[in-house]
């Protein structure tokens, strides 16, 4: 079916009448406005420590990185938040062998974050890398054996008013100091969102590589201790997330697939290598939703728990734990759902041979404790925001989504066109917000964070957004094509008409 012109009626209104109506739609809904958090408050990433507490990496609200430091039963021992040149998020933390440890995330203008911290909290030193010409989104951090620290990530360059996408291999020192980087891709996009030391001293690192628009696969490259280029290799139809040493030798490699016909989503894939890259075996588990991986870790038997979420079509996601033996062969499998939609976004084992998982639960950190087996002992959750007021449906008010609905709808009661705007960003789920018709173009109107006309907010503040839905329905589309029929337009270029500064890259 070839997709249909949706057309509207256009109504002009004069520029100062606009202006007087927005302003009001504004004023009405800073009256009950709560900052809007995308990713609310999330733990992205958990270590712990040698007397048995943990600590939490993540994000508190939209403005400040979050650590947190709580016992094996998950009691608080102290809870700090980082926002130096607008450090907003921590993505993974690190131990250092020296009692500190090292946060790695993101601050203002796309430049990358690394925090050095010792056991109560207190900043060791704080380093940020980037350039007004490129762009840097660091993904993990691993420790060096000469105390220094590697990282990978994507890194965007802009020259000549075109960009660039390809991953990024940096090494600090241990004072945080930059020793050198490399650069490594394509024409197309390309991104590592895993590393791993090797045998000789050099690493191993995972991720995407697409060209234009589309997903390649799988990419694997290796490097020696200076980040030359041993080998790269590519694992067509899926997404590698995470890599990971196996004690047996070689590396153990968790993705996400697509295309298996049992499921209408991604399902899981194992892939283990060996030292040269050669496939020792695969497998392919389906729990019969949207399954996404997002951590691995291997005991000392050899054996490997793999943390995520699955997300079944009409159902919120649920967390997920899958134990394998160190042929890939499954040991147990369990699912945890709850009333909100959970995520597991980082595991870690616990003294006593248990594990806990650390991720997000609706607008909060969700910490679960599961026994050797998966059992769930108990669950934790963890939240910055001390204003928040649960409606009848069971859903937090003061969320973005909510305000750009009202906003929309008080829009379109005087008349003016408006539609809502769903933007997936790096460090976040996404972020809600609005467009309002003017008479010849659509104007940017984010009623939470009460901007108008101002998309530059986003990227000002650090976030990088990834791609774009428009939600439009018949008489707000202005002649735009609804490929799928459903009242959604999929906007991958959207930079052309406004910068909301969006990637070609849809995950």
């Amino acid at each position: 079916m070839s997709p249909k012109k949706q057309k509207i009626r256009i109504i002009a209104v004069t520029s100062t009448l606009f202006i007087i109506i927005l302003s009001i739609l504004l004023f009405l809904l800073t009256l009950m406005h709560f900052p809007c958090i995308p990713s609310m408050d999330a733990g992205c990433s958990i270590i712990r420590i040698n007397n048995g507490d943990y600590i939490i990496a993540g994000s508190r609200g939209i403005t400040n990185a979050w650590l947190i430091r709580v016992t094996n039963n998950g009691d608080i021992v102290w809870s700090k938040t980082y926002n130096e040149n607008l450090t907003h998020v921590f993505f993974d933390i690190v131990a250092m062998g020296d009692s500190s440890f090292v946060a790695l995330g993101k601050a203002k203008n796309g430049y990358m974050a690394c925090v050095k911290f010792n056991t109560d909290g207190d900043t060791i030193w704080s380093r940020f890398y980037g350039s007004n010409l490129f762009y840097l989104n660091g993904e993990e951090i691993i420790a060096t054996s000469d105390k220094g620290c590697a990282v990978v990530g994507l890194v965007i360059s802009y020259e000549n008013d075109s960009k660039s996408y390809d991953g990024f291999l940096i090494k600090i020192n241990e004072n945080g100091e930059l020793e050198w980087n490399k650069t490594y891709g394509g024409k197309g996009y390309d991104r590592f969102f895993s590393i791993a030391p090797t045998l000789n001293g050099g690493y191993i690192m995972v991720g995407v590589t697409s060209g234009s628009y589309d997903i390649n696969g799988t990419w694997v490259v290796k490097v020696d201790l200076y980040g030359n280029l041993l080998w790269s290799k590519i694992f067509r139809g899926m997404i590698g997330w995470r890599i990971t040493p196996s004690l047996g030798g070689g590396y153990l490699i968790i993705a996400e697939g697509y295309g298996n016909e049992s499921s209408s989503g991604s399902n899981i894939k194992l892939i283990k290598i060996e030292e040269d890259g050669s496939v020792e075996w695969n497998k392919t588990y389906d729990l019969e939703g949207d399954d996404r991986v997002s951590s691995v870790i291997q005991l000392l038997d050899g054996s490997y728990i793999i943390a995520g979420s699955t997300k079944y079509l009409t159902n919120n996601s649920d967390v997920f734990l899958i134990k394998i033996d160190e042929n890939g062969n499954l040991i147990w499998m369990r699912t945890y759902n709850g009333e909100r939609s959970n995520r597991a976004y980082d595991i870690a084992q616990s003294l006593d041979g248990g594990y806990v998982i650390v991720g997000k639960t609706g607008g909060d950190i969700l910490l679960m404790k599961v026994d050797e087996n998966g059992d769930l002992i108990w669950v934790k959750t963890y939240n910055g925001a001390q204003d928040k007021y649960s409606s009848c449906d069971g859903r937090y008010h003061g969320v973005c989504d909510e305000y750009a609905v009202l906003f929309i709808s008080f829009a379109r009661a005087v008349n003016i066109p408006a539609r809502q705007i769903y933007v997936h960003t790096d460090s976040a789920d996404g972020h809600e917000f609005a467009e309002i018709w003017d008479g010849s173009k659509w104007v940017h109107a984010d009623p939470t964070w009460n901007k108008y006309d101002d998309p530059g907010i986003y990227r000002e503040n650090g976030l990088f957004i990834e791609y774009v839905k428009i939600y439009a329905g018949a008489n707000d589309s202005k002649d735009s094509d609804d490929t799928y029929g459903d009242g959604i337009i999929y906007w991958y270029e959207y930079n052309e008409k406004i910068d909301y500064n969006p990637n070609p890259y849809q995950w």
